[in-house]
């Protein structure tokens, strides 16, 4: 098997800690080939100096008026604030004895042991933006014991009317499974074959994009307008790659960190259904 120091072209090393240049491209690659969430959620890459940003939000000011000839016309400033959002360290690890690298000639292990560390990062990442989300909706609607297709249109019908246009649904696995039990539901759903969507998407309903996202808690679905970038993954680039030799315990070992943090801008975008 080719251990992790196979990967460590071009690395620098400080200590005992080698950082690990292909190896994070690799890692970055995956995540952002697996990630769902990343595709509804605005990226918000941070300066390398840098581990604070300050997140400019604005307020709806209403309709324009009637101006009679001659009259002055009205102005209106925006309401504007910001607030300051520090990014946090995502931390997981790996490792491996030299009787398993002996064992795992093919190398199989070693990949499968990196490729889950990254998948621990992204399931980390998924739950923090889930969790975000949950708390900041301003539009919510009571349910009953399952999600309807009647659920999502009364859902959309209340945002339309506070000026957003939802385009994606995220519900649950068991969720999902309730649609695809209701008539109305399928029905109402276009997916086919030679139809294009973005990666997770199961299917599409009164203009809205429906994906499943097995973190979200199967009590709530929610939804969001996605044109109004409501949800920001604020994140310095890239993950940083360590390694280490245990001698004494005969182990080798590999580290890796990345620092993101999720926020809600513009809470008036996301709305929630509530299923007892």
């Amino acid at each position: 098997m080719q251990d992790i120091n196979y990967f460590a072209e071009g690395s620098t090393s400080t200590g005992d800690i080698r950082w690990e240049p292909y190896l994070e491209k690799k890692i970055m690659k995956y995540i952002e080939q697996e990630s769902i969430l990343r595709n509804y959620v605005f990226d918000y890459p941070l300066p390398q100096n840098t581990f604070v940003v300050k997140i400019p939000r604005n307020y709806p000011t209403g309709a324009a008026v009637e101006v009679s000839e001659g009259s002055e016309i009205p102005r209106v400033r925006m309401p504007t604030d910001t607030f300051e959002l520090s990014v946090v360290k995502y931390g997981t690890g790996g490792e491996m004895t030299d009787e398993a690298k002996e064992t795992d000639w093919l190398g199989i292990l070693g990949r499968e042991q990196i490729d889950e560390a990254a998948r621990r990062l992204l399931r980390k990442e998924n739950n923090d933006i889930v969790n975000v989300m949950l708390t900041a909706p301003q539009t919510i609607l009571p349910t009953t014991t399952s999600l309807t297709y009647e659920d999502i249109v009364d859902l959309k019908t209340k945002m339309i009317k506070l000026q957003t246009n939802p385009d994606v649904l995220f519900v649950a696995p068991d969720n999902y499974a309730q649609l695809e039990k209701d008539q109305e539901f399928l029905a109402a759903s276009h997916m086919s074959d030679g139809m294009l969507f973005r990666e997770g998407v199961v299917g599409r309903v009164s203009g809205l994009d429906v994906v499943m996202v097995p973190e979200i808690p199967k009590d709530v679905a929610l939804m969001m307008d996605t044109s109004l970038k409501p949800v920001w993954l604020v994140r310095r680039e890239g993950v940083r790659i360590g390694r280490m030799r245990d001698e004494e315990r005969q182990v080798d070992s590999f580290f890796l960190t990345m620092w993101e943090k999720p926020a809600v801008v513009r809470p008036q975008a996301l709305g929630m259904i509530t299923i007892n």
